[in-house]
């Protein structure tokens, strides 16, 4: 039983959480229950990371090792993975929003803004309710790191034919149609489908948005050294690197390669506090 809520844990927890468990089981005071003989007693403040970890591992976890998700990625590999897309890409903006063939997630958004207008759409409660059908699935915070900073250098903003996007605005574009579209199109890969068969499409896709949540907890931006074995691993699904395997788990900020790498992390961490902060201004 877990020592702080008294619930089980997991059959075959990851050294992470065993490593968490022996951290904040240091800082805690014995406090034994009638369910619990080994019950301990701390300030939320002590155990928060470990009970969050405790119910990813209990819940998330599993379900994400049923479905065949990644414990890894081939960071090192995205990018280059991301640039062979530009053709394909390119065709994503040229199409439309209207087109059979488009982007479904800017005829999604096309058929928002038509319903409900695009202030509606661009407000910061629309944004919220509709987060997780941008999200990058699996890939997560840190793959919507490389996912973005692929994009901008492919797609400079000033480069857009803002009319070929209208009313959206060149970032807004990129953050709600192209970075879930790249995802889209690299779960296809490690899938091993066509991206041109409708059933494998709408099996992606729902990958995509089922996930998210692992994504971000397995992978996140600000980095909480969750590594865990690495017995299912994504690598590269096209180009010269097919098959090998160089995976990257939970990386720290502090470990990236580039002064430019750790700038994109801090920025995402400070754009994420402002969008929740003034989300709750707005609730008021």
């Amino acid at each position: 039983l877990c020592p702080f809520c008294d619930t089980p844990l997991p059959s075959t927890p990851t050294p992470t959480l065993s490593r968490l468990l022996s951290r904040t089981s240091s800082q805690a005071r014995k406090d034994p229950r009638p369910g619990n003989p080994h019950g301990l007693k701390a300030s939320l403040t002590i155990y928060a990371v470990f009970c969050q970890r405790h119910q990813f591992e209990s819940t998330i976890l599993p379900k994400a090792e049923a479905k065949g998700w990644p414990k890894s990625i081939d960071w090192d590999a995205l990018a280059e993975r991301i640039m062979q897309m530009d053709r394909e890409l390119k065709q994503v903006v040229d199409r439309g929003a209207e087109r059979d063939d488009s982007s479904i997630f800017w005829r999604e958004l096309a058929a928002d803004i038509r319903n409900k207008g695009s202030l509606v759409v661009g407000g910061l409660g629309e944004q919220f309710a509709n987060f997780q059908k941008t999200q990058p699935g699996y890939y997560g915070e840190q793959g919507s790191m490389v996912i973005h900073q692929t994009l901008y250098n492919l797609f400079p903003l000033a480069s857009f034919d803002v009319s070929k996007i209208a009313p959206l605005t060149p970032n807004y574009f990129v953050e709600k149609v192209m970075v879930p579209e790249v995802a889209l199109r690299l779960i296809l890969q490690d899938q091993e489908s066509s991206v041109t068969s409708p059933d494998n499409v709408r099996a992606a896709l729902q990958t995509l948005r089922e996930s998210a949540s692992y994504g971000n907890t397995m992978f996140p931006v600000d980095g909480a050294d969750w590594d865990v074995d690495s017995s299912s691993t994504i690598t590269s699904g096209a180009g010269k690197d097919k098959g090998k395997q160089k995976a990257i788990h939970g990386t720290n900020a502090d470990d990236m390669n580039t002064a430019a790498e750790r700038m994109v992390v801090e920025r995402a961490k400070v754009r994420r506090r402002e969008i929740e902060e003034a989300y709750a201004a707005e609730s008021e």
